[in-house]
């Protein structure tokens, strides 16, 4: 069985944020020897249910969603393009579809709201007249959550919308919590709110928002960015969220949210152990072989890609032993210089 071909006719577009360094969890695979394997591998690429985590994804566009998500935009910094265009193309995703944001680094990435714009602005044609997903490239849900029925139903609500899950007083801190009237409405949005006291909330945001109208969502951006010009804390739009939290109090704007029992994401080693654990339950090779056109191609690119990483570490190593012999020779000559 071959996945069926990406419908580019369907309204719905979906934009994949995967431009973060994952700094964190590459620091986490440092102490583990047995995953070592995976440095330098993009988050969203990680092997979950003996796919690539954004596989679980593009099934669903491409069977529960087939005739209503079509084209599907990756943004992502220059270290790892080349590995998401491979995984693109090879999915039937023209190469042009994966944006790099000219960033080489994570102290110099440009954060999650300006790589948005970036694709909303730079991609205006294929998203014309489109309605959008946007999502971060490690997130996955449980079997409850129906991306049909989130599209179909509570998206069409309003301006755009959301889900949200419970948690405990403990995670507060390290999510976006949405606080929501009787009829769904989300009317106030806070990025990781630091203390129990600010919201009687316990509703976690993940990260995963749908637009109804793309041209309104440019010119919101826009807005967004242009107020926060001048912030000194790259936090103010680095997050999703801290847009999110923006935009639920423009007047023109409504959100409307739907519960999920909850979300896997890869924010460190243990993380990404925990969702992998879950999901290579879930899927066996055969279905991945069938369902996701996993083929021994798969492994080759990876490998390609991880030699290059080495003759680009070695080359980096020849020039600087080079460099130090040139310059050692040139101590020496003058040396002899100053001896005649």
């Amino acid at each position: 069985m071959v996945l069926p071909a990406l419908n580019t006719s369907a309204a719905w577009v979906a934009i994949v944020l995967a431009a973060g360094y994952g700094t964190r969890f590459e620091a986490g695979l440092e102490s583990k020897p047995e995953l070592r394997d995976l440095l330098g591998t993009p988050k969203g690429l990680l092997p979950c249910g003996q796919v690539p985590l954004l596989d679980h994804w593009l099934y669903k566009f491409r069977t529960e969603a087939q005739d209503l998500v079509g084209n599907v935009v990756v943004v992502t910094n220059e270290c790892f393009k080349g590995q998401f265009r491979q995984w693109a193309r090879k999915r039937g995703i023209p190469g042009e579809n994966v944006l790099g944001d000219g960033t080489y680094t994570n102290a110099g990435r440009l954060g999650a709201v300006k790589d948005l714009e970036l694709v909303v602005r730079e991609k205006e044609k294929l998203l014309q007249n489109k309605k959008v997903i946007i999502m971060a490239s490690d997130l996955l849900f449980y079997e409850d959550f129906n991306l049909r029925s989130f599209l179909e139903s509570t998206a069409m609500r309003g301006t755009g919308a959301c889900l949200f899950y419970n948690i405990t007083d403990k995670e507060l801190s390290k999510r976006g919590i949405v606080e929501v009237n009787e009829d769904g409405k989300v009317v106030s949005f806070l990025e990781k709110p630091s203390s129990a006291w600010s919201t009687s909330s316990r509703k976690a945001c993940p990260p995963l928002y749908a637009m109804k109208n793309n041209s309104d969502l440019l010119s919101l951006l826009q807005r967004f960015l242009y107020q926060n010009d001048k912030a000194t804390d790259k936090e103010a739009t680095d997050a999703p969220g801290k847009f999110w939290s923006w935009l639920v109090e423009q007047e023109d704007v409504s959100i409307y949210s739907e519960e999920v029992n909850g979300r896997f994401d890869v924010g460190d080693v243990e993380d990404y152990l925990e969702t992998k654990a879950y999901f290579d339950g879930k899927v066996n090779a055969t279905m991945s072989q069938q369902l996701f056109m996993k083929d021994d191609s798969d492994e080759r690119l990876s490998l390609e890609w991880k030699l290059m990483a080495i003759l680009s570490t070695v080359f980096v190593g020849a020039m600087s032993i080079r460099t130090f012999l040139q310059r050692d020779m040139r101590t020496d000559a003058d040396a002899e210089t100053l001896t005649l």
